[in-house]
């Protein structure tokens, strides 16, 4: 494959991926009136979707979303928080962005084996 072949491949994969990531962050922003999601948050996610690209974006948001639930009721067990308390999701999509640039093969090969 050539360089422009490769470029083009990649460019694809991050516009897909920064896509797929804004529409659904956008969708739970929107829906919520910001109570959710912020619309930071959003325009972090296509940053992100843009360096990792599909699927890789699908990984990072899911670990994100799993990160941030463990944390957000380990909170509430230590009673630091309190159910209705609003926690930034911006450190938890970056963690889960490194995760996924680091061993997105892997954690889905693990994944795959499973089956």
């Amino acid at each position: 494959m050539s360089i422009g072949g490769v470029l083009n491949s990649i460019t694809y994969s991050g516009t897909l991926g920064a896509f797929v990531a804004f529409i659904f962050f956008f969708s739970l922003s929107s829906l919520s009136h910001e109570k959710w999601m912020g619309m930071g948050d959003v325009f972090l996610v296509i940053l992100l979707g843009l360096i990792l690209g599909w699927p890789k974006i699908l990984l990072a948001l899911f670990l994100a979303f799993l990160i941030g639930a463990i944390y957000g009721i380990m909170t509430i067990i230590t009673k630091r928080k309190k159910l209705t308390s609003q926690v930034p999701f911006a450190p938890f999509l970056i963690f889960g962005t490194l995760i996924a640039l680091l061993w997105f093969e892997g954690i889905t090969s693990w994944y795959f084996k499973l089956f």
